[in-house]
């Protein structure tokens, strides 16, 4: 193992069967790039050319780590198998690297299966069992793997940069716009922050203003209560 293939500020490289685990992965990925930790996603990312040979050397280009997403259809993929999570285990043997598994697969009575990872690949148990896992089928379980990333993606950089004698650690965070309908003029802060509600989309105020009374403290002002019409 040669050290160079390890880069702590590197991309995390999400490793996942298509066919059924496309969604779960951009999930996977948008969490972390919200985190601020780039990310290899699917064949998306890679340069043209023959999809095994990008692959290989994607993976011995300098990642920090990476996710194994195990779903049903998983022992299909023969590029998995053959070339993802050999790599993947090969750099978890050095402590820089951090491997997370996601596991989508669940015993009949609701519990992650934990040999799964190894049965749908063809390893012997305790290869992947042996790793922690999260179930990817839930948003807690996809922000758990999310969180272990970070943890020891800031752990790591902190240590390279007190060793250097820097202060400061830079964190660059990706979002996406989300595009809500509605025709409620958001509520700001005295800061100027758009005030939402849980679900996501601007609240609009409830009161009506006139110059009748209010039911509930009779005066003609806004106490902010909806009184029914008529």
């Amino acid at each position: 193992m040669t050290g160079d293939k390890i880069d702590p500020r590197g991309p995390v490289f999400v490793s996942h069967r298509h066919l059924d685990g496309a969604k779960t992965a951009a999930g996977m990925a948008w969490l972390l790039r919200a985190a601020g930790v780039p990310v290899w996603h699917d064949q998306g990312d890679l340069p043209p050319g023959d999809t095994n040979e990008r692959l290989a050397e994607a993976l011995a280009s300098g990642l920090s780590g990476g996710v194994l997403l195990v779903t049903p259809d998983l022992a299909r993929s023969n590029v998995v198998r053959t070339v993802e999570a050999p790599k993947l285990l090969e750099l978890e043997k050095d402590p820089a690297f951090v491997l997370a598994v996601g596991n989508t697969v669940r015993l009949p009575n609701g519990d992650l299966d934990y040999n799964a990872p190894d049965d749908l690949l063809g390893m012997p148990r305790g290869t992947l069992g042996r790793l922690k896992q999260h179930g990817a089928d839930t948003p807690d379980g996809l922000v758990k793997i999310a969180r272990e990333i970070v943890l020891h993606r800031v752990a790591r950089l902190a240590s390279l940069a007190g060793s250097a004698g820097e202060g400061v650690l830079q964190v660059s965070v990706q979002t996406r716009a989300v595009r809500t309908r509605t025709t409620a003029t958001p509520q700001t802060s005295a800061s100027g922050t758009v005030l939402r509600p849980p679900g996501g989309s601007p609240r609009a105020t409830a009161s009506r203003t006139s110059g009748r009374p209010c039911r509930c403290c009779q005066k003609p002002s806004r106490c902010g209560r909806r009184r029914p019409s008529g």
